[in-house]
């Protein structure tokens, strides 16, 4: 996927979503690192120019060895940032799409350990109120809303909030959305993560 410049990277297993990375990948570390006064600048600098020299081996992995920070701290950057880049390609309103077919997900630096439906579900959370995927969060207020039928899609794993278990327990193909929840972008979140 390619917006303004950049160009992210999501890997799928089976339609289970498996990491994210980004062109700007160093940057945005970087950027989470002097953040935290997690590194210094100039070992930063050294090993971004020596995962630049050297493609495949991983940031996470270069910053560990050349001594800029600790592997835990490396490993928790990377994972940070490869969710972030998913979280915040949900904003995207625009981009280039390109499908391209593997046997299977090549050697990762970093592999999510959430369900689809977690990831995405946060990632809906995260837009700006009053937005969803569509542009509107408009969910009609007599419109009955029932869980889906495909029991795999309605059993992932998925931390939910209070507000959002409230919902769910609610839905029944009987009730009107404005007797399940007052929040209507809560329930237009609940429905494009399953």
């Amino acid at each position: 996927m390619a917006h303004q410049g950049e160009e992210r990277t999501f890997w799928f297993d089976r339609g289970q979503i498996v990491s994210a990375a980004s062109n700007r990948e160093a940057q945005m570390i970087g950027d989470l690192l002097r953040r935290f006064d997690l590194a210094e600048e100039n070992l930063l600098l050294a090993a971004f120019e020596r995962a630049m020299a050297e493609p495949g081996r991983g940031l996470g992995k270069v910053l560990a060895e050349s001594g800029a920070v600790p592997t835990y701290v490396a490993q928790a950057a990377v994972r940070a940032l490869a969710e972030g880049i998913l979280y915040e390609t949900f904003r995207w309103t625009a981009g280039v799409f390109t499908i391209t077919p593997l046997e299977a997900p090549p050697d990762l630096p970093v592999r999510f350990d959430k369900s689809s439906a977690l990831l995405i579900l946060e990632a809906l959370r995260r837009l700006p109120t009053g937005r969803s995927l569509t542009g509107s969060s408009v969910v009609e207020p007599r419109s009955r809303p029932v869980l889906h039928p495909d029991l795999l899609l309605r059993y992932q794993v998925a931390t939910v909030s209070p507000e959002e278990g409230e919902a769910l327990a609610r839905i029944d193909g009987l009730r009107h959305a404005e007797d399940v929840t007052r929040d209507a972008a809560l329930l237009s979140r609940l429905g494009r993560s399953a």
